[in-house]
């Protein structure tokens, strides 16, 4: 896919004046743009809060590279190639992201929210982990419902919230075995 004119510009810029920083934060950037291989001059990247799912191995181009950030991407894989280009970069961020190392990690932070009753962190892991899913919408919207006509509106006893609320910590509980 061809990089977008405002990121070329970005860039350009960047190689003009020599910048030894590059910010592409928050782009919706799928990809470390091609271009940016070629600022072999770059100490910082920061490409956080895109929706990047791998890193190329033309990272490597980078030599100059004292920090890169890439936190909140969607990275799932890191290659062993891969692996001993990121060893070289002083600082990289890599904070939530969907590793496999940590992919249960997710199921950890739901498992413990649900155990201490905070079904709202629960919920904020489950949409994170899964944005597009139908069901995790419905039931948070169940959740909210029941949170709601219980706590300001009155319109249900305590025993219908509970029932509810149970229902609601089994059906999240059904995620984890997933």
């Amino acid at each position: 896919m061809p990089t977008p004119p405002y990121i070329l510009r970005k860039i350009e810029q960047c190689r003009r004046f020599n910048e030894d920083f590059l910010n592409l934060n928050s782009l919706d950037l799928t990809e470390i743009p091609p271009e940016v291989f070629d600022l072999t001059h770059l100490k910082t990247l920061n490409a956080h809060h895109n929706r990047i799912e791998t890193l190329p191995l033309e990272l490597r181009q980078l030599t100059q590279l004292e920090t890169l950030g890439l936190e909140g991407n969607c990275i799932e894989h890191i290659s062993p190639e891969m692996s001993m280009i990121l060893a070289k970069i002083p600082h990289v961020v890599f904070s939530y992201q969907n590793l496999e190392k940590g992919k249960d990690n997710w199921k950890e932070k739901m498992r413990e929210s649900i155990e201490n009753a905070d079904l709202d962190r629960a919920f904020d892991v489950l949409k994170a982990q899964k944005p597009d899913d139908n069901d995790v919408a419905l039931l948070h919207f169940r959740y909210r419902d029941n949170e709601r006509s219980f706590s300001i509106l009155k319109t249900i006893s305590d025993d219908d919230y509970t029932l509810i609320r149970n229902q609601i910590v089994h059906a999240l509980s059904c995620f984890l075995s997933e």
